[in-house]
């Protein structure tokens, strides 16, 4: 709208802002053991004159920060992990004009909810395939960086178990020597120190058969519960349990921890003679 010569800018005018873009290949940078995010944006439009973003930090307090239009990155030093980051960016119409726009529609904020794969940051041999800790050829073996049970361990004179080559190397429960005795409280499990946050954990089945009792367990400390003792145990953090119908597939386990903490997340798995079960990832 012009008025007496000058042009005049408005709710249309506003209407038609975008935030400025993030870098989709790469949007952020994750420095966990330092508990930061460096998160990383596109060139902006010339006339973009700043980018506010809103983040929760550590002591659960809403921080807002500013991202200048000749910066691509910014790093918040304290972000909570798993929280939501959003962000809003300013414009002017053209160069020298007065008056800031913000974007107004609240749908075009973006969000990191999940801040990345984390998984190799923490997670020793995490599959796809598992390799094995032994120098062996046979069909069973150990896992490298896991523990293995006794009771897991059954398979080969009790020398291996809790791994196998199917699938290209996974972890792998059965019943002992697929036929003698059936399998009780195997564990194949990892321990691991995490930053606060919130976790999603993803396990990837890759194939069972049998009556199975499987439950794949987060758990505060360096070991994990007994089969037995799962059940309103004060130390579990995430379970999953399934039998052999509904096993199958990948699972979540979400959690949070307010604070640093070691974790120890595996699988506490029954099973009766002629049983299997895998896991990919």
């Amino acid at each position: 709208m012009n008025l007496n010569g000058v042009r005049v800018y408005g709710t249309k005018y506003q209407s038609g802002l975008f935030n400025r873009p993030y870098n989709a290949a790469t949007p952020y940078l994750l420095d966990l053991l330092n508990g930061s995010v460096r998160v990383q944006f596109n060139t902006p439009d010339s006339i973009n004159t700043t980018t506010t973003l809103q983040y929760t930090n550590n002591s659960d307090v809403l921080k807002t920060v500013e991202l200048s239009p000749d910066s691509s990155a910014i790093t918040l030093t304290d972000f909570k992990f798993g929280t939501a980051v959003t962000y809003q960016s300013s414009y002017i119409p053209q160069r020298n004009a007065l008056d800031t726009f913000k974007v107004a529609d609240v749908s075009n904020f973006a969000q990191i909810t999940r801040a990345g794969d984390v998984t190799a940051v923490f997670i020793k041999n995490p599959g796809d395939p598992f390799y094995r800790s032994d120098n062996g050829t046979g069909k069973w073996g150990l896992p490298r960086d896991w523990q293995v049970n006794a009771n897991a361990r059954n398979q080969d004179n009790d020398q291996g178990g809790g791994w196998s080559t199917d699938n290209g190397g996974c972890i792998h429960f059965e019943s002992k020597n697929w036929g003698d005795a059936p399998l009780v409280n195997g564990k194949v499990y990892q321990s691991f120190t995490l930053p606060a946050g919130t976790y999603d954990l993803d396990v990837v089945t890759a194939g069972n058969g049998g009556n199975i009792d499987a439950n794949e367990v987060v758990a505060t400390g360096t070991t994990l519960p007994d089969i037995d003792n799962l059940s309103g145990n004060s130390s579990v953090l995430a379970l999953f349990h399934g039998d052999g119908g509904s096993i199958g597939g990948t699972h979540t386990l979400t959690f949070t921890l307010s604070q640093q903490t070691t974790v120890t997340f595996g699988w506490v798995v029954n099973g009766s003679v002629y049983t299997y079960l895998q896991f990919k990832k």
